[in-house]
């Protein structure tokens, strides 16, 4: 029984993880033939059809930029049209599908008028990752040392004007602070936090007290919870019928990108996708290919912006631009299997942020969806 044409994208373990690509259309289960994907080839050994005819599961040995790996499992995806099944994709392949990637804001008031510095988020970085090192000490410091992409975001401190190097607060004006959690270890702590949040934050040397700490989007615009299962699935529903081909995004903080060791403002589209792409095959189950950076960079077009540039002080004491304000990007190829790569993306970017130094303040960001 060949697969080839019965399913739009392919979900399949190698090295661990869970892979999605066009891998239905390239495989013929006898021939092994190269289909119009152009980047899977090989012999599926076992095929399978739910009761509903939804998912097709197998195993299947392919051949990958010239070198051979074994998938210990596949499953091809066909959305349904209709029915409580609708636009869905088996997970229980991948045993950590129960990721819930988390936004938490914390309401802050100083415990007494101080005057303070403008820019605080290396403070609340070293803030939160003090709350960390309480619970897991061990967790704390691979997060500090560890060069790779983090598994959280630390906004600055929210509320206060950034026109001046140092401003005065005092307990009768409440302030925000936002963290997002993206791996399953931080994600338990934040359980914790909410429940019991911890009484004082010291920040630069100022004591803030914790008034609450919520991740109900209806308390606030920037707090919320979602699974990783929850951001793909509604994407791969919608590349079935009418994907989208325009997404705008808010940078509610200076984003920036290191390129060829120099600091880049301007987010285009390759950058902004790229950034995404990192973090999401980092943390989520369901890695997306390389090639969704290519993509962002051949087909993809800023449309509309509405942007400005904003400068935050470094360790150093040096002044990083950053750009604010909207961006549109638009996808000038119609191929539903990278767009729905592009939109689970976009969907990502409000818990992963965007860029460079989104641990210390920079990269907030989020779809603006109507626009």
């Amino acid at each position: 029984m060949g697969i080839v044409g019965s399913a739009t994208n392919a979900l399949h373990r190698r090295d661990g993880r869970l892979w999605w690509s066009p891998a239905a259309k390239a495989i013929d289960d006898n021939a092994g033939n190269r289909g119009n994907a152009g980047r899977w080839i090989g012999n599926a050994q076992r095929v399978e059809r739910t009761a509903e005819g939804g998912i097709i599961s197998g195993v299947a040995t392919c051949v990958r930029d010239g070198s051979r790996c074994d998938c210990a499992h596949l499953l091809a995806y066909r959305p349904r049209a209709s029915g409580p099944s609708a636009g869905t994709v088996d997970w229980s392949v991948w045993k950590g599908a129960e990721n819930l990637p988390i936004a938490l804001m914390f309401t802050l008031r100083p415990a007494q008028a101080a005057t303070v510095p403008a820019h605080l988020g290396r403070a609340t970085h070293a803030a939160v990752l003090r709350l960390i090192g309480n619970a897991d000490p061990h967790l704390a410091a691979q997060m500090h040392d560890d060069a790779q992409v983090k598994p959280l975001t630390v906004s600055n401190l929210l509320g206060l004007p950034t026109r001046s190097k140092t401003v005065a607060v005092t307990p009768n004006t409440a302030y925000g602070l936002r963290v997002t959690l993206l791996a399953p270890a931080l994600e338990a702590l934040a359980a914790n936090w909410t429940v019991a949040p911890p009484d004082v934050l010291d920040l630069d040397g100022t004591d803030w007290q914790v008034i609450a700490i919520t991740g109900d989007p209806a308390v606030h615009p920037w707090a919320g919870q979602c699974s990783y299962e929850s951001l793909a699935t509604p994407a791969l529903a919608r590349a079935a019928s009418d994907p989208p081909t325009r997404w705008t995004l808010e940078f509610a903080a200076p984003v920036t990108f290191r390129q060829r060791g120099m600091n880049q403002p301007l987010p285009t589209a390759d950058l902004v996708f790229g950034s995404l792409l990192d973090k999401w095959n980092a943390f989520a189950p369901l890695a997306l290919p390389e090639e969704v950076r290519r993509f962002a960079n051949e087909c993809m077009a800023v449309s509309r912006f509405d942007l400005r540039s904003l400068a935050e002080p470094t360790k150093s004491g040096a002044w990083q631009i950053g750009a604010v304000g909207r961006c549109t990007y638009t996808a000038t190829n119609r191929d539903r299997y990278w767009l729905a790569c592009i939109d689970i993306l976009a969907h990502f970017a409000f818990y992963s942020g965007i860029g460079a130094g989104a641990t210390r303040g920079f990269g907030r960001a989020r779809l603006l969806s109507g626009v």
